[in-house]
């Protein structure tokens, strides 16, 4: 052994070579290496573990309820439904509101359909298509997104208002359209305004079945576009107040059924 070395193993702490020779073992043994058992937490741990709810019957109650909740939800008649992929979810929706609108288009079309300019007919069926679009997305969201946010879900219902005046109001301000002759415009407004909430119902509805979040307000939105679109391709009558009263109105009366209906329901 080198000097060095000598002085070196002489210069080592006592207690600390007696620690070293504790987890070692002793200088020569040939070994390198021992288990040390961890230490002992303080206190004696059985009690805590008899205190969890895992064995308690405070947690087989939470359970149970768990159970029965999803034993209910699995029960409706909706749950396959609303469990469906996003992308499926709003291809039922869509296809909803494009049968109606071929369907309206198709079989009762507005009178003036031969006369009218189709590039302008095109642009607001399409404004309101898109804007639909949008709305339906944020509608039906991936589950695994968190619930849009209400300042964005206002955004969405004041752009649709919007949009939905503006398209009722330009084509009478062009003087396209035709103009009743009868005095009143209620006497001409009301049947478009029954027609576009029968347009809106099954849009509504169909939301509704796949929606997960069970939020009213985008839904009634989504429909009031859809009744919007559903009546530009039928109605022929191109006077403010009538478009007003019983075009935009739809969407109205939809609003505030959606937010009757979520008064209520925190009311609950």
């Amino acid at each position: 052994m080198s000097a060095a070395s000598e002085r070196a193993e002489h210069d080592v702490d006592p207690a600390m070579a007696k620690e070293l020779e504790r987890l070692l073992g002793p200088r020569g043994s040939g070994v390198r290496h021992r288990a040390v058992a961890a230490p002992e937490p303080a206190g004696d741990p059985e009690p805590e573990l008899a205190q969890t709810p895992a064995s308690s019957g405070e947690y087989q109650a939470l359970f149970a309820d768990l159970r029965r909740e999803v034993e209910e939800a699995e029960a409706r008649p909706t749950f396959r439904l609303k469990t469906r992929p996003t992308v499926q979810r709003r291809l039922l929706a869509g296809l909803v509101f494009l049968a109606l609108l071929a369907t309206s288009a198709g079989l009762l079309p507005r009178q003036d359909m031969a006369a009218y300019p189709l590039p302008l007919l095109a642009a607001t069926v399409l404004s309101l298509g898109a804007l639909f679009t949008i709305v339906l997305l944020a509608a039906l969201r991936p589950a695994y997104l968190p619930a849009l946010p209400p300042g964005r879900s206002r955004a969405l219902t004041g752009l649709a208002v919007a949009a939905t005046c503006v398209v009722a109001v330009v084509p009478a301000l062009a003087g396209e359209g035709l103009h009743p002759e009868h005095a009143g415009f209620l006497f001409h407004s009301i049947p478009c305004l029954v027609f576009g909430l029968l347009g809106a119902a099954p849009v509504y509805a169909a939301v509704r079945l796949v929606d997960r979040d069970g939020g009213h307000l985008l839904g009634a939105v989504a429909a009031g576009l859809a009744a919007g679109a559903i009546l530009e391709v039928h109605c022929p009558l191109a006077g403010v107040a009538h478009r007003g009263f019983g075009h935009v109105a739809v969407l109205g009366l939809l609003l505030a059924g959606a937010f009757a209906i979520d008064r209520l329901r925190v009311r609950a």
